[in-house]
């Protein structure tokens, strides 16, 4: 056989290879990338001067959008409604990336290994950041202790509206789990997206939103969500 029919030869064969090579290397970069590393994809080059990182501090610096504007200018439905935006964009990225929708995370568990972010504070020996666990009162089953906001409320179904549920959230809870885990968490106005542990807490609180859909009374208010900002 000549140099020439070896060498074609060669490269035939590395043609019929090359579509094995690249679903390979496709399939593998996902997991070789860890979530720390492709949030800073996502946020590239510079994450403190994305338009997606400035999203997310523009909105919580707009007194808008602050639990003390809440009633009339329904905070706590608004809370719901950019959060689940933003946590949908992020998701739309990972997919043709070969990622998975991000996963809720349950705080009142430790942060699962591959959500690993250098920027936190140290986690207690039982991995679980204290005062993160969900309320008893944003559940469905539901509990003794009444929720933060309207000192009322004791299970998901005693919550009339989103914007109630919303309120509820925003008043304590939801920036206390940020402030626990600390470092990029807890600046809310900052860096907080960038830890991965971001977007599965927000996914949790999406989960409660869907819990009180389906806890709602029959007096519920199950309108679309409303506009993020009031005209």
């Amino acid at each position: 056989m000549s140099i020439q029919t070896r060498l074609r030869s060669t490269f035939l064969r590395g043609l019929q290879l090359l579509p094995i090579a690249l679903a390979l290397i496709c399939c593998r970069r996902p997991a070789q990338v860890s979530e720390d590393d492709f949030l800073r994809e996502y946020f590239s080059p510079d994450p403190a001067q994305s338009f997606l990182m400035r999203l997310h501090m523009n909105w919580h610096m707009d007194p808008l959008n602050n639990v003390g504007a809440a009633g009339p200018l329904n905070y706590g439905a608004r809370f719901f409604a950019f959060h689940k935006a933003y946590i949908d964009m992020y998701d739309l990225f990972r997919g043709p990336r070969g990622r998975q929708p991000v996963q809720p995370w349950d705080p009142a568990t430790p942060i699962p290994p591959q959500l690993f972010h250098a920027r936190r504070n140290p986690p207690p020996p039982s991995g679980v950041y204290p005062g993160c666990a969900t309320p008893s009162w944003a559940t469905i089953q539901g509990g003794a202790t009444t929720d933060d906001f309207y000192h009322s409320k004791t299970k998901l179904a005693d919550f009339k509206t989103l914007d109630e549920l919303g309120n509820a959230i925003g008043a304590r809870w939801h920036t206390q789990v940020h402030n626990s885990i600390g470092g990029d968490m807890a600046a809310l106005t900052g860096m907080a997206p960038t830890d991965p542990v971001f977007f599965a807490f927000h996914k949790w609180i999406e989960k409660i939103r869907l819990d009180w859909i389906r806890s709602a009374s029959p007096a519920g208010d199950l309108t679309p969500i409303p506009r993020n900002r009031p005209e």
